[in-house]
């Protein structure tokens, strides 16, 4: 059964330029080879938060559900500094990266597992980036 979940775990505000919400980027590609610099765009949009469960359904507005690489761009409001947690259930390739900062990197083939990291943080807007991938399971894959 293909599985995809893809869920961040913030609390503040998060912007896109110029207006509430995170820039977000399809493209055809997924899997760790090729690598994310290979790719081909499909589709952009602006998403209020990262809380997905795709199923085995399109990916956003990319019209694929397998093969596909999201990237999010934007910034988040941290009102108090201090140490933050970001983390997220993907299926497969996940990397968070928070005020250009590596917290989560992880760009493999997985059944879909919990990552995270934390970074202390001051308070202020800092930018936030985040690569996934869905690439579906090989069995399904070899039956196609």
């Amino acid at each position: 059964m293909k599985k995809f979940l893809l869920m961040l775990l913030f609390c503040s505000n998060v912007f896109a330029a110029g207006s509430a919400g995170l820039n977000f980027e399809t493209y055809a590609g997924g899997g760790a080879y090729p690598s994310i610099y290979n790719r081909t765009l499909l589709s952009t949009g602006i998403v209020s938060s990262i809380n997905f469960n795709w199923g085995g359904g399109y990916v956003l507005n990319s019209g694929r559900a397998d093969g596909v690489i999201v990237h999010f761009t934007g910034y988040i409001n941290i009102a108090t500094s201090g140490l933050y947690y970001f983390g997220g259930n993907a299926d497969d390739g996940l990397i968070i990266n928070v005020n250009n900062t590596s917290v989560v990197n992880s760009w493999i083939e997985s059944g879909g597992s919990f990552r995270s990291g934390s970074i202390q943080l001051t308070a202020g807007i800092v930018p936030i980036e985040v690569w996934y991938y869905e690439n579906g399971c090989r069995s399904e894959r070899a039956h196609v």
